[in-house]
């Protein structure tokens, strides 16, 4: 052959196809498979350390929160906090089921007259008392209100 024969042969051996067998080429399916699992379950992983992350974040904040309202920070301030809670609770129930009028916005006069000031202030100074005198026993009060008044507040030990 000639110029054209050596032509085409190098041309030929440019352009070199391989031929596989069916086992090599499902082995190469396979290891292809193998390696996109692999990179799909290492993001699946990295997005769920990711929002794991964020959710122990929330969570932490959200405890510190917690502990500054509710935390004793060397003095009775979970006390008060619990006292105000105390008291918060029934002017809600008065306000909302017994139609009892709310306070004004702060900044305007409060009427003497009104039931919901002299029932927060009656009740400030009854928390008062109790919080100040340390001897004074919650289970103790507990029980005279009952004997007053008939309504029985039982103590829970948390």
């Amino acid at each position: 052959m000639g110029k054209k024969g050596e032509a085409l042969r190098a041309a030929k051996l440019q352009n070199t196809r391989y031929t596989f067998t069916r086992e090599q080429l499902e082995e190469r399916d396979r290891a292809v498979e193998a390696a996109y699992k692999e990179r799909y379950e290492e993001r699946l992983r990295a997005m769920f350390k990711a929002e794991q992350e964020r959710v122990d974040a929330e969570i932490a904040a959200e405890w510190k929160r917690r502990e500054e309202i509710f935390g004793d920070r060397g003095g009775n301030d979970s006390v008060y906090n619990l006292m105000a809670l105390t008291i918060a609770v029934p002017i809600e129930v008065l306000i909302d089921e017994f139609d009892w009028r709310p306070l004004p916005p702060e900044g305007r006069k409060v009427h003497p007259r009104s039931r919901l000031a002299r029932f927060v202030i009656r009740c400030e100074e009854i928390l008062n008392e109790i919080a100040e005198d340390e001897n004074k026993d919650i289970r103790v009060y507990c029980e005279d209100v009952w004997q007053r008044t008939g309504v029985r507040l039982n103590t829970v030990e948390v």
